[in-house]
């Protein structure tokens, strides 16, 4: 294999052509890369010559200004490919552990809507437009069934389109695409009501 990435260098050529490869192969890395040419810049400006240590990416890590531990185990997460790509022309590359700073990601704590929230919710959907069209009428039923049930939306969502709406009533695949899209521009305009992205939702 070709040494492409000569230790000697500087960090910011090795991550610059890292990050040429990469796109070559269609990665777009627009944050990721903006992140790592971040690390280079830091570990130029320490003088650092040689393999990637543990200690570099953990004092980089640090240097934001952030003090979230999640922030810097996200740092870590996008240095990781770097290292294991160098540690094929530099075997002494150390490619920081996964669990350096901790987790980088963590599962949210769903939100239990209130009475008043789910009413307002249900009001919000009978208020769509086109009035009287079947759009409000489906967002209604469809978030009431929600809240009176408890069920998780993927799952109601499939077993309404797919079960009842095209097997049961015999609706085109054209209108179920139809009624999709209202049904995204419903989650964007509930979104922007309740001030709380869909992800965010129980």
């Amino acid at each position: 294999m070709k040494n492409s990435a000569n230790p000697a260098n500087t960090m910011m050529s090795q991550a610059t052509t890292y990050l040429a490869q990469r796109h070559s192969l269609g990665f777009d890395l627009k944050i990721s890369g903006l992140i790592l040419m971040s690390f280079a810049r830091f570990a130029d400006a320490m003088m650092h010559r040689g393999p990637i240590t543990e200690e570099l990416t953990l004092a980089w890590a640090h240097s934001t200004k952030s003090e979230s531990a999640i922030t810097w185990a996200r740092r870590i997460e996008v240095i990781r490919p770097f290292a294991k790509y160098l540690k094929q022309f530099s075997p002494d590359t150390i490619v920081p552990r996964r669990d350096l700073c901790g987790r980088a990601h963590r599962r949210l704590a769903p939100h239990i809507y209130t009475e008043q929230e789910l009413n307002e919710l249900v009001a919000a959907s009978a208020a769509l437009l086109p009035a009287g069209s079947i759009r409000p009428l489906t967002d209604e039923a469809l978030f009431g069934l929600i809240a009176a049930t408890g069920l998780r939306i993927s799952t109601l969502l499939q077993d309404f389109f797919l079960e009842r709406l095209m097997e049961h009533r015999g609706v085109s695949p054209e209108t179920i695409s139809s009624y999709c899209d209202s049904f995204c521009l419903f989650l964007q305009f509930a979104s922007e009501r309740l001030s709380r992205c869909p992800s965010d939702w129980p």
